[in-house]
């Protein structure tokens, strides 16, 4: 019996091994890949097959039922290095972060290529064709990786790829879309979002760009270097990121739009150095509710521009710089465009204008050469300028341009005269109503720049700011008369004098909101002849800075960081530099009136201005507030920053001024130490705030000093005398004991 089990076991095995013979064991897909015949269609069942992967002949990889490609985290997850290859339904995920590699979803390197239906997820760049023309990238999804946008990879990206098919495709989250050095590309039915460059051109002559929705990005489309480019039917919505172009054209010749979309962008149309030898054709387009409409640099010459209907944008058209539209032409064959602002009419009804259209608006004119103005675009005193330029025409704008045949009716595509439905208006509307910083704002919202030393300046070393014979008359009422002092780096001058004394004139003459007599330079750029240079060098503290109430901290520096040009990496340096870090996402409203302060310093202090301008600095703060905001303002002048400060309060004088200014009826009465303003005080109580640790020592070294004085359980009331009140601080300071704050009552 034993026998019979042994040798029924036997067979029992020979059995099963020749069993698993007939079962074929799954190749790797790498290894399907190197044993299959050129021209051979793989399909590949659902799975994940790990990569990284490389096809090196011309074969059709098909997926059934979403097989995952999965790079691990290493490298590009497929490398195509064969002519032919078509790559179908695969869901490509897990690239390498290694932007210096470019790593890659997809990487082609070979021509007439297929890449269609595929999804690519997580990967730092997603689609790149490298020298492979005649390829497709049709119906793909692609998003990038879950990393900051300086740290993304483009999702599409051609390098030498002439007549390459880009069709059906939707991508998010990813930096661009980018083709370089390739001819004859076709973009098509696309939507990408939440991108850099949603679509970016350089050296991409005869593009086709059709009917692609380009959204939520920092630019929709910008053309660079190229020509006979197309652009018919696309949609190019809400891009609005620091320069927020909607479509822009630099260095571009022969470009035509027909039939676009722009809508709710920064600036809608953007134009430089456009049309060198041939003519730029703008035709049926609908430009609406862009912040400028069309903002055209002095060198975009040679365009021509009919039936396009600009609708409900905050400016229609802007010239950079100021001043008049280049050789371009409004209304070639008699037919110019649609104005929604236009107030002219049409008498004999053959939907042209009888008078032309003038683009002539003050604030437009100013704020094309001062575009920083545009801050205060919804602002009462832009409106009240430009009722009173029309009301009382003693200044007549600059035409900027002339549309000699404006059309009644817009195109059909565009979206007429409503009023403009736009759900940002209220946050708009909120940034410009920043209170105090309406009379001031524009010069610490200038462009920090280095400019070149003013050969009319004559710069010190050391010196930031020099005022020479200042004076302001307003009529026969004279505010300022001969004013004169310096301020060196590392040095806080105050201006002190009762109300009318003439602090505040002088601080708006520096600012360049006054016209005067006398000098004023700035670093050595005198401030009336260079005031854009010298201004570029002050950063301003208004007393009372508002902000909507509703932003945080953070949003309230990415605004104006973005509005300045400066990179939003800032934004966190400066929370941390005022200890605001902890609040950065607090709604301004919960914030106390000392963080309020600290964040107006921090908005100054964004660009980083050697001069800081600050007027009452802790005015309407409690006793915490001032120490936070005097702390702040002790570490700034150590750094070596010039401070010009406006102040009635004593203590506050002395804990920051090296010199004090004394003004009265206008004059510059004497400079006096600021231990001097409160000897001349009459006697009053010191109220001084000491640590907890501190309070007895500082209780025995003031009575043993001979002074009076009484505890609230927060601070020490000591009574003193007009000359004494100096001394009383003294007498702490020399027995070791720090004062954290000290007011005179």
């Amino acid at each position: 019996m034993r026998l019979l089990a042994v040798l029924g076991g036997v067979a029992l095995l020979a059995v099963a091994l020749v069993a698993r013979a007939d079962t074929q064991v799954p190749l790797p897909l790498q290894e399907r890949i190197r044993q299959a015949t050129p021209g051979e269609t793989l399909e590949v069942p659902p799975g994940v097959y790990f990569g990284p992967l490389v096809v090196d002949k011309p074969l059709r990889l098909v997926g059934r039922g979403w097989p995952v490609l999965d790079g691990q985290g290493r490298g590009t997850v497929l490398t195509i290095t064969a002519p032919g290859v078509e790559v179908e339904g695969f869901v490509i995920r897990g690239s390498g972060s290694n932007s210096d590699k470019e790593d890659s979803g997809i990487l082609v390197l070979a021509p007439a290529v297929r890449i269609l239906r595929n999804r690519l997820e997580d990967v730092l760049f997603g689609i790149y064709l490298r020298q492979a023309p005649g390829s497709q990238i049709v119906g793909n999804t692609l998003r990038g990786k879950a990393v900051e946008v300086p740290r993304r990879g483009d999702l599409i990206r051609l390098w030498e790829s002439n007549d390459t098919l880009i069709e059906g495709n939707t991508l998010r989250d990813g930096r661009d879309v980018i083709v370089w050095f390739s001819r004859g590309v076709r973009a098509r039915h696309n939507t990408i979002a939440r991108m850099r460059y949603a679509l970016h051109l350089m050296y991409a002559s005869h593009a086709h760009i059709e009917g692609n929705t380009l959204q939520d990005s920092s630019v929709g489309v910008f053309v660079m270097y190229s020509r006979d480019v197309h652009l018919e039917g696309n949609r190019v919505v809400g891009n609005r990121g620091p320069s927020g172009y909607g479509m822009g054209f630099k260095n571009a010749d022969a470009v035509s739009t027909r039939g676009n979309l722009v809508a709710r962008n920064r600036v809608g149309l953007y134009l430089e150095d456009t049309a060198d030898e041939t003519t730029a054709h703008w035709e049926g387009n609908t430009i609406a509710y862009n912040d400028i409409g069309l903002l055209l640099s002095p060198t975009a010459v040679g365009n021509t521009f009919t039936g396009n209907a600009f609708a409900d944008n905050l400016e229609q058209v802007v010239i950079r710089g100021g001043g008049r539209s280049g050789a371009n032409t409004w209304a070639p064959g008699g037919r110019g465009n649609f104005w929604s602002d236009y107030a002219g009419y049409d008498a004999n009804g053959d939907g042209i204008g009888d008078l032309p259209y003038r683009s002539r608006h003050f604030f437009e004119d100013i704020a094309g050469r001062y575009p920083l103005l545009r801050f205060f675009l919804f602002a009462p005193s832009a409106q009240a300028l430009e009722t009173a330029v029309r009301a009382f025409p003693f200044y007549q704008p600059v035409v900027q341009m002339e549309d000699p045949a404006p059309i009644m009716a817009p195109p059909p595509l565009a979206v007429g005269r409503g009023k403009r439905p736009l759900p940002w208006e209220g946050v708009v509307s909120g940034v410009l109503a920043l209170g105090g910083l309406a009379s001031v704002g524009w010069v610490w919202l200038g462009r920090r720049r280095t400019p070149r030393p003013s050969p009319a300046g004559r710069k010190e070393e050391g010196v930031l700011l020099r005022i020479e014979g200042l004076t302001k008359r307003f009529g026969r009422f004279t505010a300022v008369e001969g004013v004169s002092f310096t301020l060196k780096a590392g040095e806080v001058l105050a201006l002190w004098g009762p109300n009318g004394a003439g602090k505040t004139t002088i601080v708006r003459c520096i600012l360049g909101l006054l016209k005067y007599q006398g000098r004023i330079s700035i670093l050595g750029y005198d401030a009336r002849s260079h005031g854009k240079q010298a201004r570029a060098f002050i950063g301003v503290v208004p007393q009372e800075p508002t902000f909507p109430d509703h932003w945080t901290s953070a949003q309230v520096l990415e605004m104006v960081a973005d509005l300045r040009g400066i990179p939003r990496e800032r934004v966190g340096v400066m929370l941390e530099r005022v200890g605001l870090t902890s609040h950065a996402h607090r709604p301004v409203r919960t914030l106390s009136g000392g963080m309020r302060r600290r964040l107006a310093l921090a908005v100054a202090l964004l660009p980083n201005p050697p001069l800081l301008i600050l007027d009452e600095p802790t005015a309407n703060l409690d006793a915490g507030g001032r120490r936070e905001v005097l702390a702040l303002l002790r570490r700034l002048k150590a750094e070596g920053r010039g401070i010009l400060l406006t102040s009635h309060r004593g203590e506050e004088v002395l804990a920051l001024a090296d010199r004090v200014l004394r003004l009265e009826q206008g004059k510059a009465v004497g400079e006096v130490p600021p231990s001097a303003l409160l000897r001349e005080a009459p006697g009053a109580s010191l109220f001084l705030l000491v640590p907890p640790w501190a309070r007895e020592k500082a209780v025995e070294a003031l009575r043993g000093a001979g002074f009076a004085l009484s505890q609230n359980g927060v601070g020490l009331r000591v009574h003193v005398a007009p000359a004494q009140k100096v001394h009383a601080l003294s007498v702490l300071w020399e027995a070791g004991i720090p004062v954290e704050d000290f007011e005179v009552e």
